[in-house]
């Protein structure tokens, strides 16, 4: 059984330079702990990526982004319901 530290679970990583994105695309992709999901924006340079991680891997992630990659964020992904629609008001 998977603990909390272990499970993966979705965050998304936003940049805002585009050479921040690529490096860590760059790193992702051969890092066996993180998964891509998604990737928001132009197909050549995505500004989002949805991944699946371990919240330790997140956790690392973070602190790695704000000691070295400060163009980098990292957040849990929250899903959308459709009770989130309802509660905004209307359009």
């Amino acid at each position: 059984m998977l603990d909390t530290q272990t499970a993966p679970a979705h965050y998304l990583i936003h940049a805002s330079a585009h050479a921040a994105m690529q490096d860590f695309l760059s790193h992702a992709e051969l890092d066996p702990e993180i998964r891509i999901l998604d990737r928001i924006g132009p197909p050549d340079a995505p500004h989002t990526l949805v991944v699946e991680i371990s919240s330790a891997k997140a956790r690392a992630l973070s602190q790695q982004f704000r000691n070295t990659t400060p163009q980098l964020t990292i957040e849990p992904d929250q899903p959308l319901t459709m009770f989130d629609m309802l509660s905004a008001g209307p359009l």
